[in-house]
């Protein structure tokens, strides 16, 4: 007599990329069974499609290249599963993964089946938060949170000023949003959406601003937490540091034009030559006279 011994009650599996599943499959087998095949199928998504097998274990033999999309991917948990034990591994998990599978057993006059369902669901993305209207005392604003890939629950909290959300507050867990009516002066400050998936946690921070507010004092809203760039320096103190440079470098180059054109000045226009060319110390006067007195060799030189 064949008969299947359900380990557990839940057949379905929520799964993310990347991840691994698992599915039972434990059986009883007598002897007067005779000859049977051990397989799982994947149920395509649409009737034009038929049946594709993913495992098998057959006279023995184990097949594990059956189908492309999931090979290498797949195996059994038994090293073999005539013992009783049919159960699989699908590892790395992808999105085309999601659909029915199907556990079979068959003998030479027989056959059993029993399903598993797997659905796949991409990770959680970064939260966004967003501010929807234009908040000041007395209106209606709505607070968004969203999330890519499968949340399973929207959760928003005050985490400045009384840290306690407005009586008149409105969480809608399912799609991420607070309604928050009529605005006091208390409502304002920073709220905090915590979105939960599958198997992870992700918050981003918004601020409920109040327009009324000294400049300076409000933030823009903000997705994702993310840590704030240090500043460069101020740059009114940069601009007067710049200017003050700039007018000492004029000042140096007005008081070198003063002071060069004022040296000239000091020799007559045939001693200027004289005065940037200096006697050599080894130079040695001519015996010739001239009607300007003696000449040196550098001056002969020049000439």
């Amino acid at each position: 007599m064949l008969c299947f011994c359900r380990t557990d009650g839940d057949d379905s599996h929520q799964s993310v990329v990347g991840s691994t599943a698992f599915f039972h499959c434990k059986y009883t087998l007598s002897s007067a069974d005779g000859y049977y095949n051990i397989e799982w199928l994947k149920l395509p998504s649409t009737p034009e499609h038929d049946n594709r097998t993913i495992i098998s274990f057959t006279d023995g033999k184990l097949h594990t290249d059956l189908y492309p999309q999931m090979e290498g991917r797949v195996s059994f948990t038994s090293p073999d599963p005539r013992n009783g034990d049919a159960s699989i591994y699908i590892r790395d998990l992808r999105p085309s993964d999601t659909g029915t599978y199907v556990c079979s057993v068959q003998t030479s006059s027989k056959i059993f089946k029993q399903n598993v369902m797997l659905t796949v669901i991409e990770e959680l993305s970064n939260p966004v938060c967003n501010v929807e209207g234009k908040p000041a005392v007395g209106k209606d604003v709505t607070l968004k949170c969203r999330s890519k890939g499968n949340p399973q629950q929207y959760i928003w909290e005050k985490t400045s000023g009384n840290k306690v959300l407005p009586p008149k507050a409105n969480v809608d867990t399912r799609k991420g949003d607070l309604l928050v009516k009529n605005i006091t002066e208390d409502d304002f400050g920073h709220y905090l959406c915590t979105v939960k998936g599958l198997n992870s946690t992700k918050s981003c921070l918004v601020q409920l601003n109040n327009p009324l507010a000294p400049p300076g004092d409000e933030v823009e809203s903000t997705g994702a937490l993310s840590p704030v760039a240090p500043s460069n320096g101020d740059p009114a103190t940069v601009a007067a540091v710049t200017t003050v440079m700039l007018l000492l470098a004029i000042v140096c180059v007005v008081v070198g034009i003063w002071y060069w054109r004022r040296r000239s000045r000091t020799y007559a226009p045939n001693e200027i030559e004289v005065a940037a060319h200096p006697k050599s110390k080894r130079a040695n006067t001519l015996t010739q006279p001239s009607n300007t007195g003696n000449l040196f060799y550098d001056q002969v030189d020049a000439l």
